[in-house]
């Protein structure tokens, strides 16, 4: 936009010369034209570059000083009308004032041309024809510069206000993005660390109970809590390097989740047993991850609130996806109401099982939990 305004004004500026050559103007004409240019150089270009300052009023002066001398001295110069009203349109803010403008210096080209050539009919006609040429010209153009203008102030506003609501947008992104990782971290730490401590207490308590009595299965109780104490610390590693669960490096699914129902037993010293149904097949990563962690916090419960003594898990590969069952024969809970199997007994609501629920629910799966007091509990996974 201001390439094609600095083109046109130099344009216009040396039709305006050559029309004076030609009409062998004065020097003191090609003076102040020499002047005008220099002053558009030096003011009116940087003002459109910051509007800030004086420079677009200072020559808004030199516009009207001249083209009232050039009227006076060579009025084929006023050709420079065409593009000295579009200035006042331009840097004036009020549409009145720029009428104003605009008109009173109109009625200085009018006044100096008349007064160059004489009063006679042809030389009144011909100063009126040009300003009035001039004035019309310009009026439009400055219409089309307002309208321009308003036009690229809405579109400044529309793209700031758009930036602002990118940068708020961007912001709660990043907050969500937060929380998201602060849920999963704890959701992490739950399944593994927690768990983990959970079971090196327990068997710690144990070894103590059986300090005097039975020495053996102290000490079988001590190496199987250093066991877990290790595998727990390979956990924290996995969980800040954020790799895969120690549990699925270097082995199938059925190979983690059979040695997590393993370590159960051996921990507990109840029978329990895991096995495998249907093809086996590649899963992807993700779902081998909600598998083995809803196994984890199913073991969990049945440590810390079941008392069971048998324990049944199954892996099922099924023509549409995959289905774990855990069952267990303990203490079991009351059936809730309309399906809710979440708030009837210690282990069946709470961090872990929202955490379970969540998992499996942002694999597109199900779970069901189904059970009765003294006839244990049945947990069923099932993930697409």
């Amino acid at each position: 936009m201001l390439t094609v305004w600095h083109f046109s004004f130099a344009m216009v500026v040396t039709v305006s010369t050559l029309i004076m050559v030609d009409r062998h103007a004065p020097v003191a004409a090609y003076l102040v034209m020499g002047a005008y240019a220099v002053g558009y150089v030096y003011l009116m270009a940087p003002a459109m570059q910051k509007p800030e300052g004086y420079r677009a009023y200072v020559f808004l002066a030199l516009t009207f000083a001249t083209v009232t001398a050039l009227a006076l001295v060579a009025p084929g110069g006023l050709v420079i009308l065409y593009v000295a009203f579009p200035h006042f349109f331009a840097v004036l803010d009020r549409f009145r004032t720029k009428l104003a403008g605009v008109v009173v210096t109109a009625a200085a080209a009018f006044a100096g041309s008349v007064a160059h050539d004489g009063a006679s009919g042809g030389s009144v006609l011909d100063a009126f024809v040009t300003v009035t040429a001039a004035l019309l010209t310009s009026l439009g153009m400055g219409f089309v510069t307002v309208v321009l203008i308003r036009e690229s102030e809405r579109r400044g506003k529309l793209i700031g206000e758009l930036e602002r609501t990118r940068a708020e947008l961007a912001e709660a992104n990043h907050e969500a993005g937060v929380l998201a990782e602060r849920q999963r971290m704890a959701q992490e730490i739950h399944d593994t660390l927690a768990q983990g401590f959970t079971s090196l207490l327990m068997l710690v308590q144990a070894a103590d109970a059986s300090l005097d009595t039975d020495p053996e299965g102290t000490r079988r109780r001590l190496d199987l809590a250093a066991r877990t104490a290790r595998e727990n610390l390979a956990e924290a590693r996995a969980l800040v390097a954020a790799q895969d669960p120690v549990e699925l490096a270097g082995g199938s699914l059925a190979d983690a989740l059979g040695r997590a129902v393993a370590g159960l037993a051996e921990e507990l010293d109840i029978a329990a047993d895991f096995r495998v149904s249907g093809t086996p097949r590649d899963l992807p990563a993700a779902t081998q991850v909600v598998l083995v962690r809803t196994l984890q916090e199913c073991l969990a419960n049945i440590r810390k609130h079941a008392a069971a003594t048998e324990v049944h898990a199954e892996l099922a590969y099924r023509p549409i996806g995959v289905r774990l069952t855990v069952a267990d024969n303990g203490r079991g809970f009351a059936a809730p109401r309309d399906g809710d199997h979440t708030a009837a007994a210690p282990g069946t609501s709470g961090y872990g099982l929202r955490g379970m629920r969540a998992r499996i629910e942002q694999a597109r799966g199900t779970l069901d939990i189904a059970g009765a007091p003294g006839a244990g509990t049945t947990v069923c996974a099932e993930v697409p």
